[in-house]
């Protein structure tokens, strides 16, 4: 008798194979909530201070705007292809990559504003997460390339 914890692995490993677009409009979603609630000013809790790091190269508005759209576009791109068009690779790789660079910034910004807190970890996972999807996307074209040819 599995474990709950294997149990909750499989399922989460069926889910992720056969319908990965799940995971990315999940991921999407998330994104363009926190940063639709930084733009409405939700900011003295979550962000210790990323933000006021980063505004230091660009405006607050850049990166709050850049992830709402972010996330928006790849909840967007991610509902589009789940029909698993190859046409939509390079759009679910490109907002992968996007967010990830995003998150990694939230991280470093967070990082430098306050070292040693569950921020910094908490958006580096975010990274982390992105990276992975943007990963497996590719991976997923090239699998099932392989996998229609046969070998």
């Amino acid at each position: 008798m599995p474990t709950p914890l294997r149990r909750a692995y499989r399922t989460f490993r069926f889910i992720f194979e056969r319908e990965p677009w799940i995971f990315e409009v999940v991921f999407g979603c998330a994104t363009a909530v926190f940063f639709f609630l930084l733009w409405a000013d939700w900011r003295d809790g979550p962000t210790f201070g990323s933000l006021l790091v980063l505004s230091e190269v660009q405006p607050e508005d850049f990166w709050q705007w850049s992830g709402l759209l972010g996330g928006t576009v790849q909840s967007g791109v991610a509902l589009l292809s789940s029909s698993h068009r190859p046409a939509w690779k390079w759009p679910r790789w490109i907002t992968a990559g996007w967010l990830a660079c995003l998150w990694g910034s939230m991280a470093a910004g967070a990082w430098v504003a306050s070292p040693w807190t569950p921020t910094a970890a908490i958006y580096a996972a975010c990274f982390v997460c992105n990276i992975y999807v943007a990963l497996h996307v590719l991976w997923e074209d090239e699998y099932r390339q392989v996998r229609r040819a046969g070998v």
